[in-house]
């Protein structure tokens, strides 16, 4: 009965594992074929305080928490559009500093990283927003 136990346990697992890989698998599908994307910066606000631009002392760059952005990634290239801090208007930056096969992505030069559950992640301030289509 405990070896059945425990191959039922290790079965679950890598049922588990098998499940979280296929869900980040269709973003990075999604993403290597060209569909556009969206980062919301919804989980900013408990982290730190982006209302106003710190210019190099800003929590993420010259992107804003609370915003949407739109995202292409075509050639190696992540385009990203957006509200910028510095410029205070919209604009669209690209840079290929990012590799979704390694669920990363580039938001003008900051790279992040997503789960499947579309959850993105900040290398200094953690979970900060989602993917949506």
């Amino acid at each position: 009965m405990k070896i059945l136990k425990s191959i039922m346990f290790i079965i679950g697992f890598f049922i588990l594992i098998s499940a979280l890989y296929a869900d980040s698998l269709d973003w990075i599908v999604l993403i290597r074929a060209g569909r556009q994307f969206k980062v919301v910066f919804d989980k900013t606000s408990t982290k730190f305080n982006d209302s106003v631009y710190k210019a190099k002392d800003d929590p993420m760059g010259t992107l804003k928490g609370g915003e949407t952005y739109t995202v292409l990634y075509k050639g190696g290239e992540f385009a990203c559009t957006g509200f910028n801090q510095g410029t205070n208007k919209s604009g669209t930056w690209n840079y290929s500093n990012a590799d979704p096969m390694n669920n990363q992505i580039s938001l003008w030069g900051r790279v992040y990283v997503f789960d499947g559950a579309g959850n993105v992640y900040d290398p200094d301030y953690g979970l900060v927003g989602h993917l949506t289509q």
